[in-house]
This record gives C-alpha cells, structure tokens and sequence, in this order.
C-alpha cells in the first residue's frame, strides 16, 4: 500500500520539478509539432497549448482543435491564437479549428 510522504503540506508542489534542468529533450526539433485535441473547448486545452509552446525549439508546428460545441471551439481558437502570438511563436505555429472528428 502507498504511503504519504512526509511533506504532506506541500500539496501538488511536492510533486513537481521547476524546469531548471531541460537535459531531457537533446537535439534540435527538426520537424513541426503536431497537435491534435479531441474537446478542445475544454478548460485544458490554453493549459497544453501553453506548455508545447514553451518546450525550447518548437518553433514550428500546427494545434489541431476539435470539438463538437462550435461556441466553446471558437472561443478556444482565439485563445490559441493569442498564446502563439504572446509566445513570440506566430511566424511558426498555426491554429485549425473542426467540430468533426474524423
């Protein structure tokens, strides 16, 4: 059975690593980034998009969104947009939007 640490007072923290060290992504990205989201109207999803674009090196690639409430998708799409461009990243990354899943 799972034990508790100690530092029980520290929460989700105890968990996570600052991103000092980024040793674990070598190399150049040599390829764009393709992202695909199934219920991207969800709250997660400037969350995801924010992280890829700060992985150092992306400096190309495509968010793919999907979502079957065309409101919530179009919400999220200017979402997107505005963190590419807050990002630095919009002369790479581009946003497509679909409410159909195949």
């Amino acid at each position: 059975m799972a034990e508790a640490s100690s530092d029980t007072k520290q929460g989700h923290a105890a968990h996570t690593k600052a991103a000092d060290n980024q040793d674990c992504l070598r190399g150049k990205i040599t390829r764009p980034i393709n992202v695909t989201f199934l219920g991207a109207g969800s709250g997660f999803c400037p969350t995801l998009c924010r992280d890829v674009l700060m992985i150092p090196g992306a400096d190309r690639g495509e968010f793919r969104l999907i979502d079957l409430d065309k409101d919530r998708l179009s919400t999220m799409h200017q979402v997107v947009e505005k963190l590419i461009r807050d990002a630095g990243r919009d002369g790479g990354w581009t946003v497509r939007s679909s409410t159909d899943r195949r």
